[in-house]
């Protein structure tokens, strides 16, 4: 390491040479000499800088070790040891610092003066930036920093400034000045802007700058506003990680450069990074700092570093996810069709509309009816594209019908009449009219350049000027390819002729990853919300890509998804047009539009001026577009200057890219296809959807979010109460969104004049709006300032009107519209945070409603306004009014909470709760209300008591007054409690809504009539669209308020239907079937019986009854299911009342392949049903303080076997909810209850108001559940149920564990007769043997009496070593376990022995089938049963052995016994039997070395064949054919044998060593032919021996070597029985059954021999200049009978062989063949692919015989085997009783036996 050190510092010496000799340079400096040099110079002096960071980077690192070394083995005491650590740190620090604080300033010293030294500088210098330790390229140019005003950036601008053109020498302060002012852009550039250009006002407009930012407390607390903005890491990344830490030495350095004291604040700096990180790096960092002393800034950074460095090596680089939410709406930019060019129905000229084709005008009305009708068009709006069923454009004007106004009668006949003549009608623009003012819900286009945005608290809709669309009848909209992305589409009826329409284009600069610049085309597209970018682009500037998920949707409700983003910075494409730069975030898309413009276009039509820069130069020409910049940053890109090339022509549009070329082009029309720009917005149909599904969640749970935590803690630190008792509250802010708010006043003034106008119109409105604002001046809850005067941050508020003219008191709500962006695009709404719900849900509060028996309901009036707020945040609340038109405009602020501010709700309902909890002391009873009662404003509560009620309505109204809140609409059940409320806070209406949405449309409202105390329906109005569509059914849906479920059978119907739709994939708009819309108008008509349904209120529950249950009642069907809650309450009188409290439904999931989602079953929906249920009293339990007994009711055994055994027994979707439902309800009991008793039967299918009316069961229960308990319902356990419930069983590996070994008088008999036999003499002689039974011994044969009880003692004996536990309980008369295996079966004792209780009572069959015997699967005595079953039974199969068991017997597992049985049957197996199987061998060496044609040999004989001799009565004989197979090249050589003698086969053989030479080795089955064939070569052998010495050591040397495969085992010769089949096939297929000659046998056989020789090894090759396949023919001429070895000629070019060599290269290609592609061939293994268990010594087994049935086999043991190169046995050797064999395992099955199984493989 200390060598490695010296080297570094040399290195370093070195670098501050070259700065040195920079400097000599410099100093040195003669322009004629060295003026080429600079640019050299000043790379040289980059570099150097360069490898001055990287050295001392490498130097520190050296250094750290080296004292870390030193201090290892130190023996100090460790306070002292850390002392003089840190100091040591410290120094080391200190002289880095100023060796790079040296470096530095030389480097910036050197820098300057050799720019200054370059000739010709430009206006604007160009700064090369520093380099930084962390660069690996040469960066490019950057320019002087620019300054907006931002009190961060002012220490950076400053510094820099100052050391680049303040400080500079060579230049003049009128230089200096207009470089100034050429850096500064916004606010600070506004600072300056009234004073001169000249040299004497540079130091004046510094001197103002620094006065204006020179604020140290500002700086600083920018700076720590930017600590506190680092956003938190959501889980372990490095990118992120980086940023944090980046964040944090920045601010924290540029803090220490103004002079504060950072290394102070250490702890605190410490718990604000710990707080920002993900829960993986906390952990990991805890675990390395290990101790319990405060860790410093210093020690966590240090980790942080080293973390960041793991995590970098270890994970490839990705950025860091940032968290962004799904948009509520979607926006779509350009989009293309096409055109239509078919022709005109009526005049068969070129495409144009009805209503412009002058001969269907000229018709007359019924000649026009007649033609539409024959030419299938829309009567509405006479398209070809869809009927008039569904057709969504306007009525006819003057009737207001579905007809288009053409096909009107009455306005054409009648002279009378005032409406406009049909030529009228017959132009373009009146026809647009049409269609625009017949709709007047949707918005209508505006003048271009002037769109009109509707301000909400949410995302707005904003319609924008269409520059050219196409008829909707020539291109009908495309159907929505994504259902759940509805979309409002925006009408663009325009009926022109089509022309060429330019958009605005430009070509810019964009940044890369390197920060090098490209150029890319952009559409400037006012009318898309988001800005895009295609994904090529992104690509190739290898942008950082985070996760950024945004539907786009375009005309007709096309939808494509953007599930990436990326940040690029864009640039002019020169600096002479601008200095404009933004980093802009852009949605990536695979493709944004087509071409634009579509056709080429003539520039010199256009006489665009001389002198103008254009954007686009090429903007005439088509090509693809790469961004799309949208409104977000459009108006920030114009300009003001704008020229009109023509009155008809396009416009030149000055922008900060240069002039872009917009507008439609002079001339005739085209026909080119219409580019059109949409927006659209799905929030309103969104919100309905969620909240139809939120009423539905009865468990939902959640956690405050970070966001929330803050504002939590805001309000707690802040809010205080003024001297009158009334909460003052601070508005919850994100500091860095609300210092980015802009001007709002312009919009404010303008929303404002629009108000006006409305007055103009409606007086009534006006006197309501003026009575609203001076209520306001009047309660001081706003107040006139002088805005002129005030300097601080401030926002407007626009307002408006919103009318209730159902409203019992306010009748006007003025709307405040907190979401109105500022021109910094910037809203107040976006600065403020919502903060979390704070109040109890409705359900919860309506289900106590339900529970008290005298109830109290009031509101509190103008809530919000009764809270004020501070002071310091009221100019954040400003608005503008004036009485009338001619009087100024005035400027007031709201000093309360405001109506249509993001926090308002939770600032308002949080002064609720903290008043609950400030009062507990002064008034316990109306605190706990105020809590848990209050829904917003809403108070619904109740008590057991009159006087109660009296007491908690005084103490409610005195808390609340306290505060300023005062109750009002107080209404009761009770006359006795309303008379203690004053009578003007008294609700005199009738009836009373509980619905609280704020929704414009009226709901299914849940009404309560405080008179009669009951619950009524009111019936919702629907939609009002003729066509019921799938929008129409879900917005009906929606109207649905039903939250306590009173109504869910009513309910449920409509889920159900709208899921059948859902199933239809039609589009939102398009018209339902027939049947469909039958079904929704029948379900409306049913609706109207609401009317007349009622509830009671109240349940009954008081403090004084006997007893008061809970039961819960759960079903499901094929379509739904659902749950319901009823509480049943007892007297002591006796008199029972059972009240529906709750209910919940749900729609059964669709069936999903593409998401692998099956249907589920009926026992899965039960068990679903079930958990809601579960669900369902855990929010009743939560949410109502009533103390009962608790009873769960199924009509599911399943569900009821499943809940009574444990979940790890189950799969895992069983599993997980049995084990949540077991938590939950552990307090109660499940029953089984008959379906038609299960009230929530009802709730699972559906039915109708007018059905619902009738059915108790629903509103009352059951009618048992009003009876005594000893009417209930009893469970009985179902066998097939119990069945159906193992299926979901999860399967599971077990080791069993017997405590108790089984006795051993179980293994005295092997059968069960024997045993039982034996068992009853043994009791017998116990009987007789015993002194008081001599008198009555037991004598002769056995009775069934003595079986029957030794069979019971032998079964006692079983299930005592089998069931102890169960015994034991039961003998207690105790309940079994939860866990027992039998507890499904319902076991009792009898005679203390188990049998199953079952449910099977009542059958009139035997008692032991009632109540069987029940025995443990893997007892011995279970397998001796039902082996003696399964033997009396003839060897059955499985199922009537099991059938015949359980007459009298019940073995737990019984299929898995019966199946073992039939397994292990020896007879059953023979009569069946699988023989033996071995994984393949591998090749033997003769098969895969090259060899000599017949060198080695394989030979099979196959026959017989007949032939006959000449001769008319000549008798055929029997031949046979011997097939010569060559083991390496698989060529074939047949001879004729006369019969299977060894004579004649050997004669055969010479007759084949005579043509093909003398093989060395012959393989061969091991028949008796071959085999004599072998003695007698012996025999002549040692016949030679005898006469002739020589020629004996010849024959051994050259011997005939035979090898045979095992008998009856032709799968060790598959080669040649595979020849043998192929002659075989040949033969059969030519020849037949005809009997041939010897001569036409012969010829015959070397006629297949040559076939078969010619039969490709390899297959065919690619190449054309290769001979044909390599065949066996190949090589039988490649050596004669005595071959001389030839030399190897393959690398000897082919010119120089001779004749003879020429024919030996043939022969080595041949091989050189044969090894390339002939043994690759051979590797796969056809079958017998696995390798299986080795056979060993002493098995017993079956010998099997081809031509013998299996019964007939022998049987054997194995007395030896025999392993292959692998280990692998593949023969055996057999004793049989006929002798010993040996056989290959191919004809060995192995006998299902004990022996078999208990053999050892070491007996091997």
């Amino acid at each position: 390491m200390t060598s490695e050190l010296k080297e570094l510092k040399s290195q370093q010496r070195q670098v501050r040479s070259t700065f040195e000799g920079v400097k000599q340079f410099i100093l040195k400096y003669k322009r004629e000499k060295h003026e080429t040099q600079i640019a050299t110079r000043m790379e040289i002096l980059e570099e150097a800088m360069k490898k001055l960071y990287v050295l001392r980077r490498k130097i520190e690192v050296l250094t750290e070790e080296a004292d870390e070394q030193e201090f290892l083995g130190s023996k100090e005491e460790p306070a002292e040891l850390k002392a003089r650590l840190s100091a040591l740190v410290e120094k080391r620090q200190l002289e880095n610092s100023a060796v790079i604080q040296q470096a530095e300033d030389t480097y910036c010293e050197l820098k300057s003066a050799l720019q200054n030294l370059r000739p010709n500088e430009s206006a604007t210098p160009s700064v090369q930036p520093r380099p930084t330790a962390l660069s690996t390229v040469k960066l490019p140019e950057i320019r002087l920093p620019s300054f907006g005003g931002k009190i961060r950036d002012w220490v950076t601008f400053r510094d820099m400034f100052r050391s680049l053109i303040h400080r500079n020498q060579q230049l003049t302060d009128i230089d200096k000045f207009t470089y100034l002012r050429s850096s500064l852009e916004g606010e600070a550039l506004r600072e300056i802007a009234m004073i001169e250009i000249t040299a004497a006002n540079y130091i004046i407009a510094w001197e103002m700058l620094q006065k204006r930012y020179e604020n140290k407390k500002l700086i600083v607390k920018a700076h720590i506003d930017a600590l506190f903005a680092v956003e938190p890491l959501k889980r372990e990344n490095y990118e992120a990680l980086c940023h944090l830490i980046s964040e944090y030495d920045r601010n924290l350095q540029m803090l220490d450069k103004i002079g504060e004291d950072t290394p102070k604040w250490s702890t605190i700096l410490v718990h604000m990074v710990c707080s920002r990180l993900d829960a993986a790096t906390l952990r990991n960092w805890e675990t390395h700092y290990g101790s319990t002393e405060v860790p410093t800034y210093d020690q966590l950074m240090e980790f942080l570093r080293k973390h960041c460095a793991v995590l970098q090596s270890i994970v490839p680089a990705k950025p860091a996810q940032v968290e962004v939410k799904k948009p509520k709406f979607t926006v779509s930019h350009a989009q293309t069709s096409a055109p239509n060019s078919t022709r005109c129905p009526f005049c068969s000229e070129e495409m144009h509309s009805a209503f412009k084709c002058q001969k269907f005008i000229k018709m007359k009305i019924p000649e026009r009816y007649e033609k539409v009708k024959r030419f299938e068009l829309c009567l509405n709006c006479l398209s070809s594209s869809h009927m008039v069923r569904v057709c969504t454009a306007g009525v006819c004007r003057y009737c207001q019908r579905k007809h288009h106004s053409l096909l009107h009668s009455g306005g054409f006949n009648s002279g009378k009449s005032t409406a406009p003549t049909p030529q009228s009608d017959s132009s373009g623009p009146q026809i647009q009219n049409r269609s625009q003012t017949t709709n007047p819900q949707q918005p209508q286009p505006q003048a271009q350049n002037q769109p009109t945005q509707t301000q909400t608290a949410g995302p707005s809709t904003s319609s924008f000027p269409i520059a050219n669309t196409s008829s909707l009848s020539q291109t009908p909209p495309q159907p929505t390819t994504d259902p759940t992305l509805p979309c409002n589409s925006l009408p663009a009826t325009i009926h022109t002729p089509p022309r060429q329409v330019l958009l605005s284009t430009a070509l810019v600069r964009v940044s890369d990853k390197f920060g090098n610049t490209q150029l890319a085309r952009v559409l400037l597209d006012s009318c898309s919300e988001y800005c895009f970018v295609t994904t090529s682009l992104s690509q190739r500037l290898r942008l950082a890509e985070t996760s950024s998920y945004l539907s786009v949707a375009g005309i007709g409700g096309s939808v494509v998804k953007s599930t990436k983003m990326v940040e690029a910075k864009i640039t002019a494409r020169s600096s002479r047009i601008s200095e404009y730069s933004e980093n802009i975030q852009l949605h990536v898309l695979p493709r944004l539009t087509s071409e634009l413009p579509i056709n080429p276009v003539n520039v010199q039509e256009l006489a665009i001026p001389s002198g103008f820069i254009l954007a686009d130069p090429n903007f005439h020409k088509p090509g693809p577009i790469d961004i799309i910049i949208g409104a977000e940053y459009y108006y920030d890109l114009l300009r003001e200057d704008k020229v009109k090339l023509s009155d008809d022509g396009p416009t030149l549009q000055s922008t900060v890219f240069g002039w872009v070329v917009s507008g439609r082009i002079s001339g005739n029309a085209v026909e080119v296809p219409t580019t059109v720009s949409h927006s659209c917005s799905t929030l309103d149909l969104r919100e309905l959807i969620a909240k139809f599904w939120e009423l539905e969640s009865c468990n939902s749970s959640s956690t405050l979010s970070v966001e929330e935590t803050i504002c939590e803690d805001i309000y707690e630190k802040t809010t205080v109460r003024d001297n009158e008792g009334r909460f003052v509250v601070t508005l919850p802010k994100k500091e860095h969104v609300i210092s980015q708010l802009g001007d709002s006043k312009a919009i404010a003034l303008k929303r404002l004049h629009g108000m006006e106008r409305r007055f103009a119109t409606n007086e009534k409105l006006k006197v309501l709006y003026i009575d609203f604002v001076q209520e306001y001046l009047s309660m001081n809850h706003m107040r006139e300032v002088d805005a002129g005067e005030d300097k601080r941050p401030s926002y407007y508020l626009p307002h408006h009107a919103v009318l209730k003219p159902d409203s019992t008191t306010t009748k006007l709500r003025v709307v405040f519209d907190g979401s109105c962006r500022s021109s910094s695009g910037v809203s107040l709404n976006d600065g403020l945070i919502v903060g979390p719900v704070v109040q109890d849900d409705l359900f919860s509060i309506i289900l106590r409603f339900h529970s008290w028996e005298f109830v109290l309901v009031a509101d509190i009036a103008k809530m919000y306004r009764m809270v004020k707020v501070a002071e310091d945040d009221q100019p954040f609340q400003r608005i503008l009014w004036r009485d009338s038109p001619d009087q100024p405009v005035r400027t007031y602020e709201l000093t309360t909470v405001t109506y249509g501010t993001a926090s308002a709700p939770y600032l308002a309902t949080k002064c609720l709760q903290r008043l609950g909890t400030e009062g507990e002391t002064s008034h316990p009873t109306a605190a706990k209300v105020v809590r848990k009662d209050f829904y917003v404003d809403d108070l619904l509560t109740g008590t057991d008591s009159i006087e109660e009620g009296k007491a908690l309505a005084t103490e409610l109204i005195s808390l609340t007054n306290s505060a300023g809140f005062t109750l009002r609409k107080w209404s009761s059940n009770s006359s006795e409690l309303m008379s203690t409320i004053p009578a003007e806070l008294r609700d005199e209406r009738t009836t009373l809504e509980l619905d609280s949405s704020t929704s414009v449309v009226k709901t299914l409202g849940l009404t309560w009539e405080p008179a009669k105390d009951i619950f009524k329906f009111a019936v919702p109005r629907w939609s009002s669209e003729p066509t019921i569509t799938k929008r129409v059914v879900l917005s009906d849906t929606a109207r649905i308020f039903d939250p306590l479920g009173l109504l869910g059978p009513v309910t449920v119907q409509a889920k159900i239907f709208l899921q059948q739709l859902w199933k239809q994939k039609s589009d939102w708009d398009d018209a339902l079937p027939e049947t469909f819309q039958a079904f929704w108008n029948e379900f409306r008509r049913n609706a109207g019986a609401l009317e007349s349904l009622s509830v009671p209120r109240w349940t009954g529950f008081s403090s004084g009854l006997a007893s008061v249950e809970l039961h819960g009642f759960c079903d499901a069907s094929e379509a739904a299911y659902g749950a319901c809650l009823y509480l049943r309450c007892e007297s002591p009188d006796g008199s029972v009342i059972v009240r529906l409290i709750t209910s919940k439904s749900r729609v059964a999931p669709l069936e999903d392949l593409s998401r692998k989602k099956k249907k589920q079953s009926i026992p899965r929906l039960e068990l679903s049903s079930a958990l809601l249920l579960s669900h369902l009293y855990e929010k009743f339990r939560s949410s109502v303080d009533v103390s009962a007994n608790v009873y769960f009711w199924t009509d599911s055994m399943i569900v009821k076997c499943w809940l009574s055994s444990l979940p790890s027994r189950w799969q895992s979707f069983v599993a997980n909810r049995v084990s949540e439902i077991q938590h939950i309800t552990k307090s109660g009991v499940w029953n089984h209850v008959a379906g038609a008793d299960n009230p929530a039967d009802i709730v699972s299918r559906g039915m109708t108001p007018a059905q619902l009316a009738y059915q108790s069961i629903w509103f009352e229960g059951p009618l048992w559940l009003r009876q005594d308990r000893t009417n209930w319902p009893k469970s009985a356990v179902v066998q097939s149920e119990l069945e159906n419930a193992l299926l979901e069983e999860r399967p599971a590996a077990s080791l069993p564990v017997q405590v108790k070994p089984p006795s051993s008088i179980f293994s005295l008999r092997s059968s069960f007769p024997a045993l039982v036999r034996l068992v009853a003499w043994i009791r017998r002689f116990a009987h007789n043997a015993v002194p008081r039974h001599r008198a009555c011994k037991h004598s002769g044969i056995l009775s069934t009496f003595e079986l029957n009880k030794a069979e019971l003692q032998l079964v006692r004996l079983s299930q005592s070593e089998s069931f102890p536990a169960e015994i034991a309980a039961l003998s207690k008369n105790q309940p079994i376990s939860p866990s027992s295996k039998l507890l499904a079966a319902n076991p009792f004792l009898v005679e203390g022995v188990l049998r199953v209780g079952g449910r099977l009572q009542r059958a009139p069959i035997a008692e032991t089938r009632k109540h069987p015997l029940i025995l443990h699967h893997q007892h011995p005595l279970t397998k001796l049963i039902m082996d003696h079953y399964h033997r009396r039974l003839f060897h059955a199969g499985q199922q009537l052995v099991i059938s015949s068991v359980r007459e009298k017997f019940w073995p737990t597992r019984a299929r898995d016994v019966a199946r073992w049985t039939i397994h292990r049957c020896v007879p059953c197996f023979r009569s069946k039997p699988k023989v033996h199987e071995q994984l393949m061998a591998d090749l033997p060496p003769v098969r895969v070395t090259p060899a000599a044609v017949f060198l080695k040999v394989g030979i099979d004989l196959c026959g017989p064949f007949h032939i006959r001799y000449p001769g008319r009565r000549s008798a055929p004989i029997k031949a046979f054919v011997c097939i010569f197979v060559c083991l390496a090249t698989k060529a074939v050589h047949m001879e004729i044998v006369a019969d299977l003698s060894t004579q004649a086969f050997l004669a055969a053989f010479k007759r084949f060593v005579a043509i093909r030479g003398k093989p060395q080795l012959i393989m061969c089955d091991n028949a008796t032919n071959f085999v004599g064939a072998n003695r007698e070569l012996e025999l002549l052998r040692r016949q030679l021996n005898d006469q002739q010495e020589v020629l004996v050591n010849t024959a051994l040397d050259e011997g005939i070597d035979f090898q045979f495969i095992p008998p009856r085992s032709p799968n060790f010769g598959g080669l040649w029985e595979a020849a043998v089949k192929s002659f075989k096939g040949h033969f059969r297929k030519t020849i037949g059954d005809r009997t041939l000659t010897y001569d036409e046998l012969h010829t015959v056989v070397h006629q297949i021999a040559a076939i078969l020789n010619s039969r490709p090894l390899t297959p065919l090759s690619n190449d054309p200049a290769d001979f044909a396949a390599l065949t066996p023919g190949h090589f039988l001429v490649g050596r004669p009978l005595t071959a001389v070895p030839e030399p190897d000629l393959q690398e000897v070019p082919e010119n120089r062989l001779s004749q003879w060599q020429r024919t030996q290269h043939f022969v080595q290609q041949l091989w050189r063949k044969w090894k390339s592609q002939y043994l690759s061939d051979l590797h796969n293994r056809t079958k017998w692919t696995r390798k299986r268990d080795n056979l060993h010594i002493g098995t017993m087994v079956l010998v099997k015989e081809d031509n013998l049935p299996p019964q007939k086999w022998r049987l054997g043991r194995v007395t030896e085997v025999f392993k292959g190169d692998d280990e692998n046995v593949r023969v055996v050797t057999v004793c049989t009783q006929d002798g010993v064999f040996r056989r290959g395992i191919s004809k060995i099955c192995i006998l299902p036996i004990r022996d078999n199984d208990q053999e050892s493989p070491s007996k091997d």
